[in-house]
């Protein structure tokens, strides 16, 4: 008697395990495609950038540009070529958190451009960049330079500057990273309207998402 009953808790207990195991098996499932569910999608650009594009956002990318892009070898002389056609200045790629029509007044955007740059040490190169942006030359209202430093995008050398300026009678705040690559530098800007638009969380993610596949990192 004690045997059956010692046969029929063991035999309650596998049951309880076959019911059990699918259902692990399910969550291993899941988790091991978490990743590429989680993972955001990576815009790239044939001048040799990618980053991540923010989840929700348009992209408002020059197409036909791109695509003649990727049909041709862009060596040093041929993007010399390119940028002094498009007024020294190419895009690579472009955001926007809303459609035009749909918002009034400034919407949040990002934008990455690819700009000549013939200066060969990052020193020099950042004296000249914030000789650009000076705020004697800016035609914004209330334009203000708030910080300015140097930090690593994608492994290079870059300047960071964020600004502020009333446009439209509201607040806007502009973060540029100006990165020297070899003989060009790529522009990437962030522009959001704090407090209404504080866009922070997703422009950090973003610079960390950058990758540039162009020329070596420079240590001067």
């Amino acid at each position: 008697m004690a045997k059956s009953m010692l046969i029929h808790k063991s035999e309650s207990r596998q049951e309880k395990l076959n019911k059990f195991i699918p259902i692990l098996m399910v969550l291993f499932v899941f988790i091991g495609t978490l990743p590429s569910v989680l993972a955001q999608e990576v815009i790239k650009s044939p001048l040799g950038f990618a980053m991540e594009k923010p989840k929700g956002w348009i992209v408002t990318n020059d197409e036909k540009m791109t695509e003649s892009l990727k049909n041709v070898e862009l060596t040093d002389e041929i993007v010399t070529g390119l940028l002094k056609s498009r007024n020294n200045s190419l895009q690579v790629m472009a955001f926007q958190k809303y459609q035009t029509d749909e918002r009034e007044g400034p919407i949040p955007t990002i934008q990455a451009r690819m700009r000549p740059n013939p200066i060969d040490t990052f020193d020099v190169f950042t004296a000249a960049f914030l000789r650009s942006i000076d705020p004697s030359k800016m035609p914004f209202e209330n334009y203000l330079i708030v910080s300015k430093e140097e930090v690593l995008v994608s492994g290079y050398k870059a300047v960071k500057v964020i600004s502020t300026y009333s446009l439209a009678g509201q607040s806007t705040r502009v973060r540029s990273y100006a990165v020297p690559v070899g003989k060009q530098y790529f522009q990437v800007t962030f522009i959001d309207n704090p407090p209404g638009e504080d866009c922070s969380a997703v422009f950090d993610s973003l610079v960390k998402s950058i990758k540039i596949e162009r020329g070596t990192p420079k240590k001067t």
